[in-house]
């Protein structure tokens, strides 16, 4: 059997439906997988809990991947239709041995995926490329498995008590009468949308809420294409107080406040680090190092250690158990929860942030404004050749400013930073900077680009 290896990815598996991955290939990433976590759990007969996207192929590729968990000897737990923070949720509550996930995330529709996940001591660890993936390749590619008597199957639903604990997290009855326009993108949030309406005591405004593995609205990223303008438009035409758009397994949320104007993810996990922090005095927030300077100034301002994280779900939740922090976040619009075991939520992310506004008394650009002090450019990816003659060349030409590498390489002067990293699974340079000035910052993104050079991505 022909494999393509670059579908094994630094967090996840991942691949064009059916060229790239295909169910015959799942079944065996699924007896791979199977074989990982009784290693592990040192268990003969371990429990996975595997859930699915709306994803055309997903219906397919789960019934694959479970058909290879169970042919090793290893129960499953199916949960299907769910959205990924409700599948961290679960293994967390009920303490499954493994967690798998049937994603392809935020890709186009034509993707198939499978986000996994392993026993810890302190919380369920993301199987990634650094502890897993490559083991898990390896068996697949040898192709050999062991005689085994097959594991049992349970058919489960979790999405209510999913939706029953991040309710009892937040003081609904502090939450103001807001209009909230939700973008569910065709996606998983679509499964917690009733059940919200009717208990919330705000009103929402759902769209894009049939589940459609074909993303008609704008896709599963909301970052690509018209995604923003969606629930921007959105806003501004139910006359919102909030707009909230997810993508497609509705583990990130972003958000646009009531002039439809989109409010870059660091700035929320600044204004929701703060307000957290004055529950939990002296907690500990992490955060992704292309985050914008305020959200770490913000956080120490408010009693807090910021906690400086490289790029990614492994890392962030390593980050967050190591330092007993309380909440985390990307600049990618991951929010991540010690009361979700460490993991990211967007349903999580979207009750919290209503608790945080409705005590504030603010707007949410009102509040957006006072935390976005600085010039940051988001990130721009540039296609490139050689990416490490790229990175040597910024690294003689900045030889001045303080470098740092624990992700790519950071740049730090006096009223500028830039980071420089390269993507790991494209030939792609990832370029974001921050100055003091926007007039700072234009000059800097412009002598950068012209050292990289390459293409717009």
């Amino acid at each position: 059997m022909q494999i393509d290896e670059s579908i094994f990815k630094a967090y996840d598996i991942r691949g064009i439906y059916p060229d790239q991955i295909n169910d015959k290939l799942v079944e065996k990433i699924g007896q791979a997988f199977g074989l990982f976590i009784k290693d592990v759990v040192k268990k003969e007969t371990p429990n996975i809990v595997v859930g699915r996207d709306g994803r055309l192929s997903s219906p397919a590729l789960q019934k694959a991947f479970i058909k290879g968990v169970v042919s090793v000897g290893c129960n499953v737990v199916d949960i299907d239709l769910v959205s990924t923070d409700a599948l961290y949720f679960a293994m967390g509550k009920h303490e499954y041995d493994g967690a798998a996930m049937i994603s392809a995330s935020h890709n186009p529709k034509e993707y198939g995926g499978i986000k996994m996940l392993a026993k810890a001591e302190e919380a369920p660890k993301p199987v990634s490329g650094d502890w897993g993936i490559p083991e898990i390749k390896k068996m697949v590619i040898k192709d050999e498995w062991p005689e085994s008597t097959e594991g049992l199957i349970e058919k489960k639903s979790v999405m209510e008590e999913y939706i029953e604990y991040c309710l009892s997290i937040v003081d609904t009855a502090k939450f103001k009468n807001f209009k909230v326009v939700v973008d569910t993108g065709n996606g998983m949030a679509v499964l917690f949308l009733p059940e919200l309406k009717k208990k919330l005591p705000i009103e929402i405004v759902g769209i894009n809420t049939e589940v459609d593995g074909n993303f008609p609205a704008r896709g599963a990223n909301p970052l690509v294409g018209e995604g923003f303008n969606v629930i921007g438009k959105a806003v501004k035409e139910h006359n919102g107080d909030v707009g909230l758009s997810f993508d497609g397994d509705a583990d990130r949320m972003f958000v646009a406040d009531e002039n439809g104007d989109i409010v870059r993810p660091d700035i929320i996990l600044a204004l929701v680090a703060k307000a957290l922090l004055v529950k939990n005095p002296g907690a500990s927030i992490v955060y992704n190092l292309t985050c914008s300077h305020t959200v770490p100034e913000v956080v120490e301002a408010s009693g807090g250690k910021a906690v400086r994280s490289r790029t990614g779900t492994a890392y962030i939740k390593d980050a967050m158990i190591n330092n007993k922090a309380i909440f985390g976040g990307e600049v990618s619009a991951h929010y991540y929860f010690k009361d979700n075991y460490f993991a990211d939520s967007g349903l999580l992310a979207f009750l919290i942030l209503m608790e945080v506004l409705s005590e504030s008394g603010e707007k949410l650009s009102e509040m957006a404004k006072k935390f976005d002090v600085y010039a940051y450019q988001v990130e721009i990816n540039r296609r490139v050749e050689d990416r490490d003659a790229v990175i040597e060349a910024i690294k003689e030409k900045y030889a001045d400013g303080k470098h740092d590498e624990l992700d790519g390489l950071t740049v730090e002067y006096e009223d500028y930073w830039f980071n420089l990293r390269k993507s790991n699974t494209e030939p792609l340079i990832r370029l974001v900077v921050e100055a003091k000035t926007e007039e700072l910052k234009k000059q800097k993104v412009e002598e950068l680009l012209a050292i990289i050079g390459g293409e717009n991505e």
